[in-house]
């Protein structure tokens, strides 16, 4: 596999392309930056991503945003005006028309607006992200932290380790936490049990614009329960979209057994959907 730093922009955007080995007319993957956090992704994941996907056939870009780590700051660009100047320059330099946008957190509501917006995207992969707009992501913010909590305290009760830990704990400690878990339990419950908010489900849009989606969302990231109050099951079959939980993984995707099970979900799902003619 070869990788080639790119320089664009006068240097206000700079990214690495790793290239497919192989004859290939499969969309290229674009992945975008999650936060602050630069190219490499959380955990390094898309660096890991990007050389899994390359040798699966896919040429693969991931970028620092203007301002962001290597890339210098151009104060007339900002954001997510990045994506189309790097696929304008892609499409030229790698003759394809074609993209698949991919990222997390940020990353995916980026990925998510960018794609609606422009029909060289067939692809998307949303990673623990929502698509829905600023004021529709307040909304729906606070009570998918409090779900977050009942969830956490709920599966406390079932271990044993975490009885034990109460139990040893001195008069005024357990005290403590027995005020505790009951102050979240009934502020959480009065939260979860309100009427769902009539918001309309930002992914319908997938089926409208003919883009396939993929949508991962981890049990630790609010993503999930903002995604679950939208629709309770969360099922890709009711929509235009294909739909992977990844239970008992953090926000971040932080251990190597879960980013595995990411990457397994990701190349699986891309092969499916996306077939290579010089193969």
């Amino acid at each position: 596999m070869k990788e080639e730093v790119i320089t664009l922009n006068q240097s206000s955007v700079i990214g690495i392309i790793s290239y497919s080995a192989s004859l290939t007319n499969l969309p290229v993957v674009v992945f975008i930056n999650a936060g602050l956090i630069h190219r490499v992704g959380p955990n390094r994941i898309y660096v890991k991503l990007a050389r899994q996907l390359a040798a699966r056939g896919h040429h693969v870009f991931r970028f620092d945003y203007n301002g962001r780590g290597d890339s210098l700051l151009n104060s007339d660009q900002q954001g997510d005006t990045d994506i189309p100047i790097v696929l304008n320059y892609l499409e030229k330099k790698l003759k394809r028309k074609e993209f698949i946008l991919a990222g997390m957190c940020s990353g995916a509501e980026a990925s998510y607006h960018s794609a609606t917006a422009d029909g060289r995207v067939k692809g998307i992969i949303m990673i623990n992200g929502t698509g829905l707009s600023s004021s529709d992501y307040l909304t729906l913010h606070t009570r998918a932290v409090n779900l977050i909590q009942m969830r956490y305290y709920k599966d406390a009760l079932l271990r044993p380790a975490k009885w034990l830990e109460v139990l040893k704990s001195n008069g005024p400690l357990l005290a403590k936490k027995v005020r505790s878990f009951h102050q979240v339990f009934k502020k959480n419950l009065k939260e979860t049990k309100t009427v769902p908010i009539p918001i309309n489900h930002p992914f319908t849009l997938f089926s409208t614009l003919q883009i396939e989606a993929l949508i991962i969302l981890t049990e630790g990231s609010t993503a999930y329960d903002m995604i679950k109050q939208l629709n309770p099951k969360v099922n890709g079959n009711k929509v235009s979209y294909s739909y992977r939980f990844l239970k008992g993984v953090d926000h971040n995707i932080s251990t190597l057994l879960a980013q595995e099970e990411l990457t397994k979900v990701i190349t699986h799902w891309l092969s499916n959907k996306f077939k290579n003619d010089h193969a």
